[in-house]
């Protein structure tokens, strides 16, 4: 999606603002992020910049998101940037709901970015729960902050 941005704005530098709307039209058009957790036989479903700020768990949700920002921030990782994609919010979700050492199962309709990959890693590390993602490609499986895939692809 990034990309069609990127041509869009070009598109507007260049005075071409016909282009940039076709551009910008039909990247409102496409499917949005969402990820899904089960848990204790229901789904629930998180998009990006969906949330119901009445109801108690979004406040949870946002104040365990921060707690991990700020501790990624303490240990000078590039991944606390507020940046809270669908599978970030599931995952909070999944830490403050799902107990024990329960592993946390995460389904994906994209693939998973870069910046949520590595900031699974250090999720599965700093919070000593496993982590499986599966997106549109293949599985991932966090552990103890190492990926089954050794490195993001």
């Amino acid at each position: 999606m990034s990309r069609y941005m990127i041509m869009s704005n070009m598109y507007q530098k260049a005075g071409l603002s016909e282009k940039m709307a076709g551009v910008r039209t039909m990247v409102e058009r496409m499917p949005k992020g969402r990820s899904w957790i089960e848990f204790r036989g229901k789904t629930f479903e998180f998009g990006v910049g969906a949330n119901d700020s009445t109801c108690s768990i979004w406040a949870e949700i946002g104040a365990k998101l921060k707690e991990l920002d700020d501790q990624f921030e303490k240990e000078g990782s590039e991944c606390a940037n507020g940046n809270h994609h669908s599978k970030r919010v599931a995952v909070a979700f999944s830490l403050i709901k799902i107990g024990g050492s329960m592993p946390i199962r995460l389904f994906k309709n994209m693939r998973i970015c870069r910046s949520c990959h590595e900031w699974m890693e250090i999720v599965s590390k700093h919070c000593g729960k496993e982590i499986v993602v599966r997106d549109c490609n293949r599985f991932h499986q966090f552990v103890e902050g190492l990926c089954s895939w050794k490195d993001y692809s």
